[in-house]
């Protein structure tokens, strides 16, 4: 992943110094903001009071409003198998057909940032289908409303003046759409991204603490550049190995921030032989000023594979309702197998902590979808998410934690004390480098609480000129390994090249010296 050259923040009039080195290997197409703190040179995790902050393209919305206007489905272009029914809804967008389109034609009266709210209802739960506008791809058309019909909203979308095409496509079917309202929307202040600085540990130690002051500083002003460069067994990963040294070999820079996978950690993997480098890599990646982000890709304990040990994490290689029985109270060794397991993790994080390299921690993550055993039953999966948050937080003392919460839907939010940052996996067409708007800005309303909003995982990087513009300000991307990254399945080269040189893009030279970067105070 990248490397670039930028180093803190400036405050007030000095916020965009520009840099005037260029390393070997770099591509520049234009000016970079530099960022330095104040207060002269930094000590040890010196204590600041929290400066201000502009925003960097002065504007992020229209602040005008208009009449909304309604489209009902059945005078829309239909298309493949789709059919108008007996209420008048269009449906029901089958998987398997991907020919299911349902094409509206809208009039924009002026240029602005507009909501399309759609009234649908979809069969057998949660769906996600595709959305383009203007025969571009546009991110996700999300869903769930079994019981009857309801608003769905995508947010924020930006239309010039003129006529227009809103399209759904399907991808995970099975909805019935009725009508989309336009409606113009207000204004985005820059206030929306002044995120507190505290964490959800009142013992977190300084390293997570000047690292939330970074991340909280850069907020709705840069993106941080991340990709995940898990190695495992192969130790091909972190830093300068796996997918960060391609896309090094490619643009000449590293990445920000590394992702990694305590996968091979797990008791039930280790027990037919797993094993694993992936704490080695964080503390390389730490040594080197690099942020870290770990998820985990926990394996049922070894009773509950019925399928492919290593494979094990999924639904459908584990014991169907293993999870609920220990979470119900009905299985006391499964639940100690569960501490235990949460124990073994912690012997690698206090290593880390030890080191002194703060984590973005990320587990249990994409629970919603059902896919992982520990999303196949909601209220155990919350209280699944404290337990683990008390027990690595006040029986192991894990003071270098910052909390990523990744669960992709309201319902499944542990709340607000147990949570530092939201984190959305996105996965899309691909070449799609639209903003992700709608789900950023989804996910910004799980809680009234204000948190910054991260893409965990993508599959394809977005256009950061794009996400500006709509405020889809992601306070960090981390894009999956393998195909992602390692071919042009997904993203081109020439995307590549232009989003880690971009100036409101951080990558690893850009970042300052993150072992003493400043605690700022709220």
């Amino acid at each position: 992943m990248f490397k670039k050259i930028i180093s803190l923040f400036l405050i007030g009039a000095t916020m965009f110094m520009l840099i005037g080195c260029t390393q070997k290997g770099e591509l520049p197409d234009h000016d970079r903001p530099e960022v330095t703190p104040t207060g002269g040179p930094v000590g040890a995790r010196e204590r600041l009071p929290r400066p201000e902050r502009t925003d960097p393209i002065a504007s992020i919305g229209s602040g005008s409003m208009s009449d909304s206007v309604v489209y009902m489905a059945q005078d829309a272009g239909i298309y493949g198998s789709l059919v108008i029914q007996s209420d008048k809804a269009v449906g029901r967008f089958e998987q398997k057909d991907p020919e299911d389109k349902l094409e509206f034609t809208i009039n924009i009266a002026h240029e602005g940032f507009y909501n399309l709210e759609f009234v649908v209802q979809t069969h057998g739960g949660f769906k996600s289908n595709y959305l383009t506008i203007n025969n571009e791809p546009a991110g996700e058309f999300t869903a769930d409303s079994d019981s009857g019909f309801s608003q769905s909203i995508v947010r924020r979308i930006h239309f010039d003046a003129g006529t227009h095409t809103v399209a759904i496509t399907s991808h995970w079917g099975w909805i019935s759409i009725y009508s989309l309202t336009v409606v113009e929307e207000a204004g985005l202040d820059f206030s929306f991204f002044e995120v507190p600085i505290e964490l959800v540990n009142p013992n977190a130690d300084d390293n997570a603490l000047g690292l939330m002051s970074f991340l909280a500083m850069q907020y709705g002003q840069f993106f941080i550049s991340g990709q995940q460069s898990q190695g495992d067994w192969r130790r091909n990963h972190g830093l300068f190995g796996g997918e960060a040294q391609h896309i090094y070999e490619i643009t000449g820079k590293r990445p920000a921030l590394i992702g990694l996978d305590f996968i091979d950690y797990t008791p039930s993997r280790q027990a037919f032989g797993a094993s694993s480098f992936e704490t080695e890599a964080a503390l390389e990646a730490w040594e080197n000023n690099a942020i870290v982000t770990f998820c985990w890709h926990w394996g049922a304990p070894t009773p509950y594979i019925t399928g492919t040990w290593y494979r094990a994490f999924y639904t459908d290689h584990s014991q169907r309702g293993f999870f609920k029985k220990i979470m119900d109270g009905n299985d006391p060794e499964g639940y100690q197998m569960l501490l235990d397991d949460i124990d073994v993790i912690a012997e690698q994080l206090a290593i880390l902590r030890d080191a002194g390299v703060p984590i973005l921690w990320r587990p249990l993550h994409e629970a919603s979808g059902g896919w992982f055993w520990w999303g196949t039953d909601r209220e155990g999966y919350l209280e699944l998410w404290k337990i683990m948050f008390e027990r690595l937080t006040y029986h192991h003392n894990m003071t270098n934690l910052i909390w990523v919460w990744n669960g992709q839907h309201k319902d499944w939010y542990p709340g607000d004390e147990y949570v530092d940052i939201i984190g959305e996996d996105i996965y899309t067409t691909p070449y799609d480098y639209s903003s992700k708007s709608s789900r950023f800005f989804e996910a910004a309303e799980y809680t009234d609480a204000k948190k910054i909003i991260v893409l965990s995982e993508n599959g394809e990087l977005f256009d950061p000129d794009l996400a500006m513009r709509d405020g889809a300000r992601w306070g960090y991307w981390c894009v999956w390994n393998g195909e992602f990254t390692t071919t042009e399945q997904h993203t081109t080269n020439e995307m590549l090249i232009h989003v880690y040189n971009h100036r409101f893009v951080l990558t690893l030279e850009d970042l300052p010296d993150l072992k003493t970067f400043p605690i700022y105070i709220d």
